[in-house]
Order: structure tokens, then C-alpha cells, then sequence
């Protein structure tokens, strides 16, 4: 009934007011109210929720939409990547959701990946890899704050540190990292059912490094955040668009995926958001 009533007072506004007299309503409110209107724009479709897994919609995606994709009938069990896994905290709620799958772990920075492998040694579904991954086989330094050795903030990009978070107290340590081509072909991985990425503006380097599997369809569903860190690794989201031509792109919203369509540069927002990419013939 409450919902019901949301809907039809909804209608009954859009009726009574015009574009116009709306246009003046929001114009008001903007400058007597000093209101924040491109923050509300921005959290009505999906960015800037970030404080909680129910409000960014991750809560969603694991709960609801992973279960209509991943595939427990046959006895092969469902292969999860968690790059940038940073303490565990979302390899450990998959694992908790889906006990019968495999996941896969990464996290490059030692002190986090010290937390990550504690946290998670009880999970026998959860391996953990202390390396990153990235387009090539490399050797590269990461930047975190030198009070917070753990901070999820850590990146390769000291820029993002610097110049976004405005904090020039870092530790810098080096760390490797692999493709996941090489990984998976070391280990006899053939298909990823599930990968999210969330590693501070490296997101494009980590695809870069499957782009087999992606060109084979061997990968089912991708996540990963896109963000102001962008501007610092210098990639659009249309270098996602022409990397991942086999795939839908979706905006994750709490309870709910937005269809982004055709790649349309409105939808270059460097602020925080997660897409969703599914490939087109699941």
C-alpha cells in the first residue's frame, strides 16, 4: 500500500507540474536552499554510493543477480576472481554466499596481504595470491599512507594518493605483478564465471592482461569500479566500451542494474561508480 501510494503521488506531481514549472522548482532549491542537486542527480542513477554494500549495490549483485548466473548444476564449481581483494572482506561475504564455488584472491600490497590470509584461512574455498595483476608480467611500486599501511587506498598510482586523497606521507614498496592469462593457463583455468576488480584506478591494465579470455568468451561477468582515479590513469570509460566489445555495460545501482547502451560520452562521470559487464550470450 505505501508503495502504491508512492507511485501514484509520483504520477499526480509529473501531471500538476510542467517542465518548466519544475525546472523553476529545482532552480529555487538550488539557489535559496543551496541544495546539492548534482549529488542527488548523481546518487539517483547509481554514483556516489559508496558507504555501504546495500546503498552501492554490491549487497544486490551477490545475493540476487551472481545466483542467476553462476552455474552449480554440473560438477565443474563456479570460478570467482577477487583482484584486489585488499583484507578479504569481499572474497569472504562470496564465499560465505556461495560455499560450492572457487575464489581466487589477489592482493599485492604485503602488509594487506598478511590480514587478507589470516581473515580468510578458515575458508577452504578461498585461495589468496600476493601479487597483482596487471596488462604484462612486471615489477611495479605501490603507494599507501604511511599510517595506514592497510588502507584500501593503496595504488600504483601515487597521484591518487597525492593529488585525490591530498596526503604526501607514503610508504612505497614494490610489488609483482602477473597477467591472469598466465595464471589461469598455469592453472588449468578455463572459464571465469565471476571477476571484479577493484584496484584504485589499474582496473584497464588488469583486463589488458585477460584479453584472451575475453576475445574466447571466457569470462561470464566482470565488475569494476571506475572512478576519479580514471583521470589519473588517463583511461575513459570507452577505452572499457572498445575492450570489452562482447559485453553489455550496466551501472550498478542498489537494487538494480542501469543499461548504459551504446557508448554515449554523458556517461563519462569520473566519480564513484561500479560497472557491470556481461558478456552477450549468457
Amino acid at each position: 500500500m505505501k508503495n502504491y501510494i508512492k507511485k501514484l503521488l509520483q504520477r499526480s506531481l509529473v501531471h500538476f507540474i510542467s517542465n518548466q514549472n519544475a525546472t523553476r522548482i529545482i532552480q529555487f532549491f538550488v539557489d535559496v536552499k543551496d541544495v546539492d542537486i548534482i549529488g542527488i542527480a548523481y546518487r539517483s542513477i547509481g554514483i556516489l554510493k559508496y558507504q555501504t554494500p546495500e546503498l552501492s549495490g554490491e549487497a544486490y549483485l551477490m545475493n540476487e543477480l551472481l545466483s542467476k548466473y553462476l552455474d552449480f548444476s554440473s560438477n565443474r564449481k563456479p570460478i570467482i576472481f577477487d583482484v584486489g581483494a585488499n583484507v578479504g572482506n569481499y572474497s569472504i561475504d562470496l564465499s560465505r554466499i556461495y560455499p560450492d564455488s572457487q575464489i581466487f584472491s589477489f592482493e599485492p600490497n604485503p602488509s594487506t596481504f598478511n590480514k587478507l590470509k589470516f581473515n580468510t584461512s578458515a575458508l577452504k574455498n578461498i585461495q589468496v595470491f600476493n601479487f597483482g595483476l596487471g596488462s604484462k608480467k612486471s615489477v611495479l611500486n605501490i603507494y599507501t599512507y604511511q599510517n595506514d599501511l592497510d588502507s584500501e587506498h593503496a595504488s600504483v598510482y601515487r597521484e591518487v594518493l597525492s593529488d585525490l586523497h591530498l596526503s604526501n606521507d607514503l610508504v612505497e614498496k614494490q610489488v609483482a605483478i602477473e597477467t591472469i592469462s598466465d595464471f589461469c593457463n598455469g592453472n588449468n583455468i578455463e572459464q571465469i564465471d565471476f571477476l571484479k576488480i577493484d584496484t584504485e584506478g589499474f582496473e584497464y591494465e588488469v583486463l589488458k592482461g585477460a584479453i584472451d579470455l575475453i576475445n574466447r568468451n571466457k569470462i561470464s561477468i566482470i565488475q569494476f569500479e571506475f572512478n576519479e582515479m580514471n583521470v589519473i590513469s588517463r583511461v575513459f570509460l570507452k577505452d572499457f566500451y572498445d575492450l570489452l566489445q562482447n559485453y553489455e555495460l550496466f551501472r550498478l545501482d542498489s537494487n538494480r542494474l542501469i543499461n548504459l547502451g551504446h557508448y554515449n560520452s554523458i556517461n563519462e562521470i569520473f566519480k564513484f561508480q561500479n560497472i557491470i559487464a556481461i558478456r552477450n550470450n549468457i
